[in-house]
Order: structure tokens, then C-alpha cells, then sequence
């Protein structure tokens, strides 16, 4: 169902997307969409499955994804018991080849997404898992305001797009 909601996104274009800025967005979004599952099945809290939810307002795309799994520090600190807390796990997942999935060589897929926001200055990105919480790209203040103040049970990522 993920799969075919990432499919969807081709619409975009019609709202102010440009073509050449779609295979990124289904790029970045799908990279953080498979995680929610890729990390969490077995070990969902309550409710199973990834929120994914993409709108387009005042000359912005904004993509929501987000789970109620186990979060990123309980997934990395299985790969790297030295990770303190939360904050240094959410950092470490953006920035360190680290994978929840250890032995199995992976672990960029993050860094993937962190690229292709820093890639152009019309691209954000604020990731929040527990109590951690990063930012990336000049648009990230703007989805840091957004997470600022909720509390997360598992991993919730805001991507943002200027479509001007």
C-alpha cells in the first residue's frame, strides 16, 4: 500500500513540482517510508504500519511520514551500544553509516535522504524519534517549527519542497 502511495506523488507536477525534483521526492519519501516498516515489524508499539501524507500549500510540498515502532535509538543502539540517548541516535542515523539491521551491510540510507535535501537551497528536512530531534537543509527551520512541540512514539519525518 506504501508502494502504491509513493506512486501517487507523480500528480505533483500538475501542483508546482517540478519533473526533474519528483524522482527525489519519491526517492527521499520511500526511503524513510521503508523504514518505517524495514525497522519496526515485529516491534510495532500499538499500531501497525507508516502514516504517509503529502500536500501542497502556499507554494510548499510538505510530505509527512511517520510510525508508532520502536524509534531510532532502540534500533541503533542494537548496532552501537555506545549511543547515549536519542538525540545522539537521531544525529548518528542522518550522519553515520549505521545500520539497525546489523550484521547486513546498510546503513546510508539516511544519509541518502540528508543529501538530496541539501542538494538545493528549496529543500528541508526535521526528523523526530523520542525525545532526539535534527534538522537539514535551509527549509529545515521551517519542519523543526513543526515537530518542535509534539512528543514522538516512534519516528515522525517531515520533508518540505518550495514549488517556487
Amino acid at each position: 500500500m506504501f508502494a502504491a502511495r509513493l506512486t501517487r506523488l507523480g500528480a505533483l507536477t500538475a501542483q508546482g513540482l517540478p519533473e526533474s525534483e519528483l524522482p527525489l521526492v519519491i526517492a527521499a519519501a520511500g526511503e524513510i517510508g521503508n523504514n518505517c516498516f524495514d525497522h519496526n515489524l515485529g516491534n510495532w508499539r500499538d499500531v501497525p504500519g507508516c502514516w504517509f501524507e503529502a500536500q501542497t500549500t502556499g507554494g510548499r510540498l510538505w510530505l509527512c511520514l511517520a510510525d508508532r515502532g520502536q524509534g531510532i535509538f532502540r534500533t541503533l543502539r542494537r548496532a552501537d551500544p555506545t549511543i547515549p540517548d536519542e538525540q545522539a541516535a537521531v544525529e548518528a542515523a542522518f550522519e553515520r553509516t549505521l545500520s539497525g539491521r546489523a550484521p547486513e551491510n546498510r546503513g546510508n540510507g539516511l544519509k541518502f535522504v540528508r543529501n538530496i535535501v541539501l542538494g538545493s537551497e528549496k529543500r528541508g528536512l526535521a526528523c523526530r524519534s523520542g525525545g532526539g530531534l535534527v534538522e537539514y537543509g535551509r527549509l529545515g527551520p521551517a519542519c523543526r517549527k513543526e515537530l518542535a512541540g509534539l512528543e514522538a512514539r516512534g519516528t515522525i519525518t517531515l520533508l518540505l519542497w518550495s514549488l517556487e
